[in-house]
Parts: C-alpha cells; sequence; structure tokens
C-alpha cells in the first residue's frame, strides 16, 4: 500500500516515468495494427491520474512541507519557521512552546548547522488525533565542544490546529546511536 500510495499520490517523476512506459507500449502495439482505443483510455487515464496526484497532499507529504521550511531555516541560524509550525500546545518531555523555543535559540547561539539533509521520511503511529512521522537526518555541525557529522531519528506529531497542520510534540528517538535522549540534557 506504501508502494502504491508514493507512487500514485506522492512522486510525479516515478508515475510519469510509469504512465510514459505504459502509453509507449500501447503506442508500438496501435502501430503494429492494433486498435487506438487503448492507448486513448491510457491517455485520458494518465491526465486524470497526473491531475489527482497535484491536487491530492498525503500527511507525509505536509510533514514535508513543513520540515523543510524549517531544515532551511537552521541552516541560516533562523528559528521562525519552527515558531511558525509549532502549535500552542506544543509540549514535550515537559517541556512546553516558549522553553522548547527558548532552548532552541539558546542551542543556536553555540551550535551552527553547516548543512541539513533528511534522509528518510515515514509514516509513524499516531497517539489520538493527527499523524506522526519519523524522519531521520544528517547534518554538519559547528559547536565549540563538538565538529563533525551528526545522525539522528525523530518523531514528530502534527494535528490540525488554527485552520493548520502544526507540530504538537517532537520527541529526540536516537542521536548518533543513543536512544533515550532528552530534551533539558541535550538543549544545555
Amino acid at each position: 500500500m506504501d508502494l502504491a500510495r508514493y507512487v500514485l499520490l506522492e512522486s510525479p517523476l516515478v508515475l510519469g516515468i510509469v504512465l510514459v512506459l505504459i502509453n509507449f507500449a500501447l503506442l508500438v502495439a496501435w502501430r503494429r495494427g492494433g486498435s487506438p482505443r487503448p492507448l486513448l483510455s491510457s491517455l485520458g487515464a494518465s491526465a486524470i491520474l497526473l491531475v489527482v496526484q497535484a491536487l491530492v497532499v498525503t500527511q507525509r507529504e505536509r510533514a514535508g512541507l513543513v520540515l523543510a521550511a524549517i531544515e532551511r531555516d537552521l541552516v541560516v541560524g533562523r528559528l521562525g519557521a519552527l515558531d511558525a509550525a509549532l502549535a500552542a500546545d506544543f509540549e514535550t518531555q515537559g517541556v512546553g512552546r516558549a522553553e522548547f523555543l527558548a532552548m532552541a535559540a539558546e542551542a543556536l547561539r553555540h551550535v551552527r548547522v553547516t548543512w541539513l539533509r533528511r534522509t528518510e521520511l515515514a509514516l509513524a503511529p499516531a497517539d489520538g488525533e493527527g499523524f506522526a512521522v519519523e524522519a531521520a537526518y544528517i547534518a554538519d555541525l559547528d559547536a565549540r565542544d563538538y565538529r563533525g557529522t551528526l545522525r539522528s531519528r525523530w518523531r514528530i506529531a502534527f494535528a490540525r490546529r488554527e485552520g493548520r497542520w502544526r507540530i504538537t510534540t517532537i520527541e529526540p528517538l536516537r542521536i548518533d546511536g543513543v536512544t533515550d535522549n532528552d530534551w533539558k540534557r541535550l538543549m544545555r
């Protein structure tokens, strides 16, 4: 099901390649003396599939758009996208929205993210309302006591707030192989 959702709803490139191959095979069959009807039907279905893909936004795509804005901001040392993405009732490991943003701002004063790349984004089981994703990252960091590449994995929950999908919690699942991470300890 995940592969079908990815091909039909999330990847215009993959869907386009599949449709070109199918339509090319039907064109060859028609040119070799077959009926043009299968080709015409396939072209019509292709147009419908491409329009549906453009109109439908999956939960993973929603999360990816929000996270991409946050990632761009982190690389330039800003928190505007994170501030806009967090729900008013954001809370993680006993840390509320205001305290979380203050800790993130303090961390960015001491750590420079030179580049950041998301390597995976998958839907995760959600608690209650909304949906959650697990995102894996590779980042190059320059800090006072650390310089190098860091791998991490995060669970990020989204819920509908004020008419938009907003982040309600962010949990560090694994940071450079270490699990059981605590926000207050991480942000020191």
